[in-house]
C-alpha cells in the first residue's frame, strides 16, 4: 500500500514523506519479500496547504458580519495553517493608551505579556504595512491597517513547522484579505449602529 505521513528530522523539524510498500520476488532466492520507498513531498504538502488555507480564509472572512467576528476566526485559521502555539492581535486605538488584544486560546492583557513580548509586538507598529519580520527568530509578525488604528498580529511559530519564504508571502497575503476584511465588517457595523439610531429615535426607547 501507500501513504502520506509526518516525520521529523534528527534537527527536529517536521516533513512529509510518501511511503509505498509492494511485494516483490527477489529474482535470486525467489523469495517473497516487500520494497519500501519513501520520498519527501513536503514542498509539495506545504504548497497544497497554503492554497487550502487562501480559500478557507476568504470563506471565513466572506461570512463575517463584525470586526471582533472576523478579527478572531482569523486569528484560529491561521493558528491552525502554521501549527501554531498561539496567534495575538494588537489593536492601537487613538483614545488609548495600551493596545486591546485578542488572541487564541485563553484571554490575555497587554499587562499578561512579558516585556520583551510587549517590546517585539510593540515594534510591529512602525513596520511597513503587510511586511512580515525577518524570521531571524522563532516567531514572526506583521502589521495591517485597522479600521480605528494600526493592528499587529503576532505568530508564536511551532519550532518543528519551517517559516519559509512561501509562508512570509502567503501570511502577508492572508492579512491583506484580512484587513480588508475588516474595513467592510466595521462598515457593517457602522451602518447597523445607524439602523439602531434611526429605529429608537422613530419609535422610542
Amino acid at each position: 500500500g501507500s501513504f502520506v505521513t509526518p516525520v521529523t528530522h534528527r534537527d527536529g523539524h517536521r516533513l512529509w514523506v510518501a511511503a509505498s510498500f509492494n511485494e516483490v520476488a527477489d529474482p535470486d532466492t525467489s523469495r517473497r519479500v516487500v520494497v519500501g520507498s519513501l520520498r519527501d513531498i513536503t514542498a509539495e504538502h506545504y504548497a497544497g496547504q497554503r492554497e487550502a488555507a487562501l480559500a478557507a480564509m476568504g470563506l471565513l472572512l466572506s461570512q463575517a458580519d463584525s470586526v471582533p467576528q472576523a478579527l478572531q476566526g482569523a486569528l484560529n485559521e491561521l493558528q491552525r495553517l502554521w501549527h501554531a502555539q498561539r496567534v495575538i492581535a494588537a489593536t492601537w486605538r487613538s483614545d488609548a493608551a495600551e493596545p486591546s488584544l485578542t488572541s487564541t486560546g485563553p484571554a490575555v492583557s497587554w499587562a499578561d505579556l512579558s516585556g520583551d513580548l510587549r517590546d517585539a509586538i510593540g515594534g510591529l507598529r512602525g513596520r511597513t504595512l503587510l511586511t512580515p519580520t525577518d524570521g531571524t527568530s522563532p516567531d514572526v509578525g506583521i502589521s495591517i491597517d485597522h479600521p480605528e488604528g494600526r493592528l499587529a498580529v503576532w505568530i508564536d511559530l511551532d519550532p518543528a513547522r519551517p517559516f519559509t519564504t512561501e509562508d512570509r508571502t502567503l501570511l502577508a497575503l492572508l492579512c491583506g484579505y484580512l484587513g480588508q476584511a475588516l474595513h467592510r465588517a466595521h462598515q457593517t457595523d457602522q451602518q447597523r449602529e445607524t439602523a439602531l439610531a434611526l429605529q429608537r429615535a422613530i419609535l422610542g426607547p
